[in-house]
């Protein structure tokens, strides 16, 4: 925030209560103080601003998903412990160090029990904290996600679970992809038209071959998850 500021950038926190439309078009944000532009970006995450706001339609290519995750600690500052992954038929655990004496662990169950497991697992020397949190990592996708007057980027767009490997990764580049395709927009290098089509197949083509790279991976699991042999998008997907 202090770079952009440094550049230039214009920034202002408000809480917003949805957009403001002009027709079928986003035109700004509906806030304390009303909020106009040529364009509205959602990085507003998993809680969907703009897809809740706007009725955008989620296409979803797994069953539901749902991660638990906790953190823990030791005493032991130069614990040697190294990063764990391990997976079965059900799904997958991860456990690491995620700083000086602090642990995390991740649950993924693959077969889509609702119930989940909130097993804590065996860590030498650490000692796990409650609660057990969980978060829906349901394979979801919005094709819609670009728009007249939006764009959507990062998790609000589509989301993977973590084995994925690239949620940070995606969030930083659909917003740069977002902001090039906006300047080229209004700079008339390009039409709206062409700019949103082409920001939709970017964004839909980058989640297709995460997805397939994650269902190859649990393919080899013993027993693979029955849906990982399911076509990504079938003949009803937009």
């Amino acid at each position: 925030m202090a770079r952009a500021r440094r550049l230039g950038v214009v920034t202002l926190q408000q809480v917003a209560s949805g957009p403001v439309m002009d027709g079928n078009r986003v035109c700004g944000l509906s806030a304390p103080h009303n909020l106009r532009a040529p364009f509205v970006v959602d990085a507003s995450g998993v809680r969907g601003f703009l897809r809740r706001s706007l009725g955008l339609a989620e296409v979803a290519v797994s069953p539901p998903l749902r991660a638990r995750y906790g953190y823990g600690s030791s005493d032991v500052a130069d614990y040697e412990e190294m990063a764990s992954l391990t997976g079965d038929g059900r799904g997958w655990l991860w456990t690491a160090r995620v700083g000086k004496h602090m642990f995390s662990w991740v649950r993924l169950d693959l077969v889509g029990d609702p119930s989940g497991d909130n097993r804590l697992p065996t860590v030498a020397g650490v000692r796990w904290h409650g609660p057990v949190r969980g978060a829906d990592v349901t394979w979801r996708f919005l094709p819609a996600s670009a728009g007249p007057g939006y764009f959507l980027v990062g998790d609000a767009a589509s989301v993977l679970d973590p084995a994925s490997s690239h949620g940070i990764l995606r969030a930083m580049m659909s917003g740069i992809m977002a902001a090039n395709v906006i300047s080229k927009v209004l700079s008339g290098m390009i039409g709206e038209a062409d700019g949103l089509r082409g920001y939709r197949a970017w964004h839909r083509s980058w989640f297709e071959h995460d997805a397939q790279l994650l269902r190859e991976l649990y393919a080899e699991l013993d027993p693979p998850p029955h849906w990982v042999t399911a076509p990504i998008f079938d003949s009803q997907n937009v």
